[in-house]
């Protein structure tokens, strides 16, 4: 009986020493900026993780990406949607100094918007939403609740994304009119002072002056204080006021004058 139960004791002893060791060489914290720890992290064998990067090869495919991404905003929301024609685009990239580096731009940029458009037409309050007041305390209407909920999570994931779209705007310009400063944009502290510099000369000032307007009231009224404060918005979005509040509007217009700088960039291609 001892030898069987020392026998026992020591396999349970080398079981743990095996299972401490084991322990002991699995990370606890992995990082996404490790590519062995992401492909650890989702059990991805390195051994067959292939890499091809998707690209257009010539201008049919251009066509054929142009449209399928427009059928797919109509199957979205059944509006249509046409800003930024790649085509068009394409023809003018090819035939002008680093057009490659500007189409590529401009194909990221109305990937942007269409997703924008998508989502800002889902994320907009139905009509009796607008013409209503809630005199009620959301937390004792689960289903208001959950609306309100609803609204402060797209209005906060549409105040980044229209952000990023001015930046993106911003650097087709340069692409466009500057194309050797375009580097130099990227790196500058501030992007919005920075395009004044340099598209000086190549846009009038007043079209300057309302862009960096657009931005700075972006900048201060929604994303700072969802970014770098402690938040604002959920403040007028969870009151129990009317649901489409003075800053609902305001921040559902930013799409009207995204659609219209996005149409504006199909004139601008007649002009280079």
């Amino acid at each position: 009986m001892n030898n069987i139960g020392n026998t026992s004791q020591n396999r349970i002893a080398s079981e743990t020493t095996e299972a401490i060791e084991i322990q002991k060489n699995k990370k606890v914290i992995y990082s996404s900026a490790v590519e062995e720890d992401r492909r650890e992290f989702f059990g991805i064998d390195v051994n067959t993780f292939k890499e091809q990067e998707f690209k257009l090869k010539d201008k049919s495919e251009v066509i054929r990406f142009n449209e399928l991404l427009e059928n797919y905003v109509y199957d979205e929301i059944h509006i249509s949607f046409s800003a930024i024609s790649l085509p068009a685009w394409f023809d003018k990239c090819m035939a002008i100094e680093q057009g490659g580096r500007l189409f590529a731009a401009l194909f990221d940029l109305k990937i942007t918007v269409a997703f924008l458009f998508i989502d800002s037409i889902k994320a907009a309050p139905d009509g009796d939403s607008m013409n209503r007041r809630d005199d009620i305390d959301i937390l004792s209407n689960p289903v208001l609740f959950k609306k309100k909920l609803e609204m402060l999570h797209e209005n906060i994931d549409l105040v980044m994304r229209y952000r990023a779209f001015y930046d993106k705007f911003m650097g087709v310009l340069v692409l466009a009119f500057c194309p050797d400063e375009y580097d130099s944009f990227v790196k500058a502290d501030s992007r919005k002072k920075e395009f004044g510099k340099k598209m000086a000369g190549h846009l009038d000032s007043s079209d300057i002056k309302s862009l960096n307007a657009s931005i700075s009231h972006l900048d201060d009224t929604f994303r700072t204080p969802e970014v770098h404060q402690t938040g604002r918005m959920r403040k007028w979005v969870l009151s129990s006021r009317d649901l489409f509040l003075d800053n609902e509007i305001d921040l559902f217009g930013y799409m009207n004058d995204i659609l219209n700088l996005s149409i504006g960039l199909d004139k601008l291609k007649d002009i280079l």
